[in-house]
């Protein structure tokens, strides 16, 4: 491929910028200067990380025209420090600006295209690695037999009967999709006996309810994923989080499919995430942080990730990250400590790990 793409760059032209070179960007100030279109590829970071396909579809944004004025201070070492950093600023509102409008199943469709149904990204405490074809076989089959066309509303399983079951009133929620295995683990069995008024729904009874005619229905919407796409815009709703109760009972917040994707555009313009990166995700997914970083931005860039969701265990959680194949996480988002000491001790051993490049707390 790459051979090929090099004979074919003999009939285009083209410039070959030298990074490294302080002159290189003096090159392509000329060929602005002269009129000539300059289209700017940074190949060489992309290189060897998203695969490549032969005539892929490709978007280009063309946006408004921006001038930047020449600040006024007093050296030109101040000034062009001031010009970058409003150029930097452009680049970042554009970043976010051109993003595509899309629903999150939508977009989780154009990331399974990119890496392919077999691309691995999601990983959990059962060392079991999921891929995009696993994950779309999954929510196909929880879509098949309850969850069709229904806006999803994650609870605070840690605030009690009385939150848990204020927060469905807010809601208009009847039924709660759980598993008997998280359950036990998290200690939740004495908090579902008291939600006798909710139907509980079992995902490990969901499996046993699959007919032959539900796994067919499956293997062929797996097949043709796009047919099962709902008619909707992105500023419709997509998910509802519920705030923490502190003032009173809790509240729902409806969050759409663009305001979502928009945190991810945001997040992803400030830090350089890459397939290359793994992430180490301990926030539950009822967390607003927990949601986008957590789960919404790895499914759509490709980033893989770790959760470790059971609670109680913050402070042997940083010990816990994989080394399968000798991969180490390199953004952590741990959970806040209940103590000084193990917030202390938790802080100390993410900043001293020697693979993580981003950490927040």
């Amino acid at each position: 491929m790459k051979a090929c793409l090099r004979w074919l760059l003999r009939f285009v032209p083209h410039l070959t910028v030298d990074s490294t070179s302080p002159t290189a960007i003096k090159l392509i100030c000329r060929l602005v200067e002269s009129g000539t279109p300059v289209v700017i590829f940074p190949e060489g970071r992309l290189a060897g990380i998203y695969p490549l396909k032969l005539l892929p579809k490709i978007s280009i944004t063309i946006r408004p025209r921006r001038t930047i004025p020449m600040p006024k201070l007093p050296s030109a070492k101040l000034r062009r420090r001031r010009a970058g950093e409003l150029l930097r600023r452009i680049l970042l509102d554009m970043l976010v600006a051109t993003r595509p409008q899309r629903s999150l199943f939508e977009a989780f469709l154009d990331a399974k295209a990119t890496f392919g149904a077999r691309y691995r990204l999601v990983e959990d405490v059962r060392m079991q690695e999921e891929s995009y074809g696993s994950l779309l076989r999954m929510s196909l089959g929880l879509a098949r037999l309850s969850a069709a066309a229904r806006i999803p509303a994650l609870i605070n399983y840690t605030a009690g009967a009385d939150g848990i079951r204020a927060a469905c009133v807010a809601a208009g929620i009847r039924t709660i999709v759980a598993s008997r295995t998280f359950i036990e683990k998290a200690r939740l069995s004495a908090v579902i006996e008291q939600l006798s008024d909710l139907h509980i729904l079992y995902l490990e009874d969901l499996k046993q309810r699959l007919t032959l005619a539900d796994k067919l229905w499956i293997l062929w919407h797996q097949a043709l994923p796009s047919s099962m796409k709902v008619k909707q815009s992105p500023d419709d709703p997509a998910i509802v989080l519920f705030t923490s109760g502190s003032e009173g009972k809790p509240k729902g917040v409806v969050h759409s499919h663009s305001s979502i994707l928009s945190n991810v555009a945001q997040i992803r313009a400030l830090a350089d995430f890459t397939p290359l990166d793994k992430f180490m995700i301990a926030l539950p997914l009822f967390h607003s942080f927990g949601l986008t970083c957590g789960v919404v931005m790895p499914l759509v860039s490709g980033c893989r990730v770790f959760l470790y969701p059971p609670p109680r265990t913050s402070r042997t959680r940083p010990r816990s990250v994989p080394t399968r194949r000798r991969e180490r996480p390199s953004c952590c988002s741990p959970p806040r400590p209940r103590s000084p000491a193990s917030c202390s001790a938790l802080r100390r051993r993410a900043w001293a790990h020697p693979s993580w490049r981003y950490r927040a707390f």
